[in-house]
């Protein structure tokens, strides 16, 4: 009698995702639930692994999203920092343009890498473009429009 496979094994192999760098090497990326990571799902016995002091921009990042321009350099330091965690803990492989691999990361390795590959595997790991992330936070600084959405003239402005 053959085993059914479970869930797990099933899905498995499209779990991760394989980034190409453009000056060669690569690496694969497990994307996560940020939710998941930040909150933990106690029903399924998976505690939070966001470091504490890292909470508050992970939830921002992920929630609300985040505008750079409006940051101040405290908070900058600390999305560099979760930046980095986000890397070191999402990379299940990572190849240098030598052939060199390393199966796991820490943060100063996420420091030490080269910026294009730090932002696309931070993209991939939190399945959202940060380019999107950040539209959608200038977007949610619009208010005029009955909606507060940018769809028509906030009260007291005049359709010029």
């Amino acid at each position: 009698m053959a085993t059914m496979p479970t869930m797990e094994a099933k899905w498995a192999h499209s779990r991760l995702r394989t980034i190409e760098f453009p000056e060669g090497g690569d690496a694969d990326v497990e994307p996560c639930d940020m939710s998941e990571l930040i909150y933990g799902s106690p029903e399924d016995g998976i505690e939070p692994t966001v470091p504490n002091d890292l909470v508050g921009i992970a939830e921002r990042t992920e929630y609300e999203g985040v505008d750079t321009e409006k940051l101040s350099p405290d908070e900058r330091r600390l999305l560099t920092r979760y930046r980095h965690w986000v890397i070191s803990d999402r990379t299940r492989r990572y190849r240098f343009p030598d052939g060199t691999e390393v199966r796991s990361l820490t943060t100063k390795d996420a420091r030490l890498m080269p910026y294009e590959n730090q932002i696309a595997i931070f993209r991939a790991a939190l399945h959202t473009d940060l380019a999107e992330r950040l539209m959608l936070a200038s977007f949610r600084s619009v208010q005029s429009g009955p909606a507060g959405n940018g769809s028509g003239t906030a009260e007291g402005d005049s359709a010029k």
